[in-house]
């Protein structure tokens, strides 16, 4: 959707008052791109049009534009990394038996190859495509007409139409790299030099991605995240001091499991405690599109939110919910005066369950390898 088709969508809704006060169609074609931005947004404030409304209806399905293929290499380097993997994983179980530290070293590379490699791949067709869009913008072959980017500040969303920035997405992989890594140490290294290497690798690797996940205006899942980047916290400590005492192993061991078991039991509450304390600032919000699907306990519901914090419009995608939700249904929202898509309800993501899980298994695995313990 370009500038003219917006503005026609807005001197057609208002009323013939106001009208009087806007371009014609002509008039408004046959300025530059630049005016045309400050003369749509000038009668954005006219008619009071909803801003984040026509943000988000330029991003609808119909209306984005086409990226540019994968990468035809990246897919086959994909496929065949995922199949070695799988057969890795399901052929090192036959001879596990035998010799375990080979077996887990197996399953671990089998791991990587068949999803870390994967992520890397789609991080390097990401930065690839994004490469081809800036070619193609430059010699204007991208957009057919005015250029999207240039209203983006229209409004805010929390959810992009474009790849989010290469820092952001090395800080994401180097993330997974240091987890996947972290899981081939099980079978190379024991003790308190597995548990100090280890933890610093959870440690990184989840705050890593919790960081780049932030800065693509993820709060809720960047906040999960340092559950598990604490329990890497705690894994170091644990193994270091462990290391410098040994005389007192056997307590050092309990109080850290201790800890991490809070830690992941108390995970929903230190969820919403937080989320409270940071979003303070109370919105009135309504909603501007519901996506509905079918899930397995019933229908759910996941919806887009519009409301104004100093002057800037905001749409945000929220949880999924099984309440239902209209479209023009307007609620009160609490949000983070300092990244106003952060959004506090009494709720926490459907992924909490599952991470939780993860969470108990890695910790579990994790202690009982660098206390050196056989697992069986």
């Amino acid at each position: 959707m370009n500038h003219k088709v917006i503005y026609a969508i807005i001197t057609e809704k208002c009323p013939p008052e106001i009208k009087a006060q806007l371009m014609s169609l002509p008039e408004f074609e046959a300025l530059s791109i630049e005016d045309q931005a400050k003369e749509l947004k000038r009668a954005m404030e006219i008619t009071g049009t909803d801003k984040s409304f026509i943000n988000y209806a330029s991003s609808t399905p119909m209306m984005k534009r086409n990226d540019p293929p994968s990468s035809p290499s990246l897919i086959i380097i994909t496929l065949i990394s995922m199949i070695a993997g799988f057969i890795l994983i399901c052929a090192a179980f036959f001879f596990y038996d035998s010799n375990k530290e080979l077996g887990g070293l197996i399953i671990a590379i089998g791991l990587i190859l068949a999803a870390g490699v994967p992520a890397v791949c789609y991080f390097i067709d990401r930065i690839l495509v994004e490469k081809t869009v800036k070619r193609e913008k430059e010699v204007g072959s991208y957009y057919p007409d005015n250029s999207v980017d240039s209203y983006n500040d229209i409004s805010d969303t929390n959810f992009s139409r474009e790849t989010p920035p290469k820092a952001v997405i090395w800080e994401g992989t180097a993330g997974i790299i240091m987890i996947s890594a972290s899981l081939v140490l099980l079978s190379l290294l024991k003790g308190t030099t597995l548990g100090i290497v280890q933890g610093i690798l959870f440690f990184a690797g989840f705050t890593l991605l919790s960081i780049s996940l932030k800065q693509v205006k993820k709060y809720d899942i960047a906040l999960l995240l340092i559950i598990p980047s604490l329990l890497g916290l705690t894994l170091l400590i644990f193994s270091t001091t462990a290391a410098i005492f040994p005389d007192i192993f056997i307590t050092l061991l309990c109080c850290s499991l201790i800890a991490c078991g809070i830690l992941i039991i108390l995970m929903p509450v230190l969820y919403n405690i937080v989320k409270k304390r940071r979003c303070t600032y109370k919105v009135s919000a309504v909603c501007v599109y519901v996506k509905y699907s079918n899930g397995k306990n019933g229908p759910v519901y996941k919806p887009y939110w519009s409301y104004t914090y100093n002057g800037i419009s905001y749409t945000h995608k929220d949880l999924i919910s099984k309440r239902e939700v209209y479209v023009g249904e307007t609620t009160e929202l609490k949000i983070n005066p300092y990244a106003p898509h952060d959004i506090y309800r009494l709720s926490f993501p459907s992924c909490c369950k599952y991470l939780m899980f993860i969470c108990v298994l890695s910790a579990f695995i994790a202690f009982v390898a660098a206390a050196g313990f056989p697992m069986k």
